[in-house]
């Protein structure tokens, strides 16, 4: 019984950390209409508070100690993990593109939400917020916490959760949203460091977000 009750608190973190992913979008959207100087740091206050409470509780489980990690190891793990998600974007869009959509569902939402909102909040958000929340339940909570000492089908099902809430709908959405969870989760696999696959998915994030506001 208290293994169930311990699973049940552990699903109840990961609704919890999803919900305030998506109620930040949420609030965001919803306040957009006002524009005042005061209005917008009001919403960048509240999403860097977001940040600073999510970058605390990983410090508190021991997630976050860039000190203890030689650069070079970093470098070069990182350099492979993004070809190889470089490689699974080519192989998933010619999918997608055969299938005869222009673009998957989560990068068009990605770029109505860009119509909708600032670019410094859609910048905080796509390129620091979302990859911090998203390790933690895909790569920490459901992997090394709800299926402690099961983690190779705990980084499974945490693949797979990742591809679904990017709106994998087809082939070609799995292969890119499936072999980018892949490869973070084969990172954190690897090299037992959360900040390995954490910082590919930042940089993921940040060049996609660099080219997006470069169209």
């Amino acid at each position: 019984m208290k293994t169930v009750i311990e699973k049940l608190k552990v699903i109840g973190v990961i609704i919890g950390f999803a919900a305030i992913d998506q109620g930040l979008l949420v609030v965001m959207m919803e306040t957009s209409m006002y524009q005042s100087s005061l209005a917008f740091a009001l919403r960048i206050l509240l999403a860097l508070a977001i940040f600073a409470g999510f970058v605390t509780y990983a410090q508190k489980k021991g997630l976050l100690d860039f000190k203890t990690i030689k650069p070079k190891s970093l470098i070069l793990w990182e350099l492979l993990g993004y070809a190889l998600i470089l490689l699974c974007n080519q192989v998933g869009i010619a999918f997608v593109q055969n299938s005869g959509a222009t673009t998957t569902s989560n990068q068009a939402a990605l770029e109505q939400l860009f119509t909708l909102l600032s670019p410094a909040f859609m910048g905080l958000f796509v390129v620091l917020i979302a990859p911090l929340i998203e390790e933690l339940i895909f790569r920490y909570l459901i992997p090394k916490v709800l299926f402690k000492n099961y983690e190779v089908i705990g980084f499974i099902v945490g693949v797979l959760g990742f591809a679904l809430v990017h709106g994998a709908d087809s082939l070609g959405d799995w292969i890119i949203y499936g072999g980018m969870g892949a490869v973070m989760a084969f990172l954190y696999y690897k090299t037992e460091r959360f900040e390995y696959s954490l910082t590919l998915h930042i940089l993921n994030n940040a060049i996609a977000f660099a080219l997006m506001m470069a169209l």
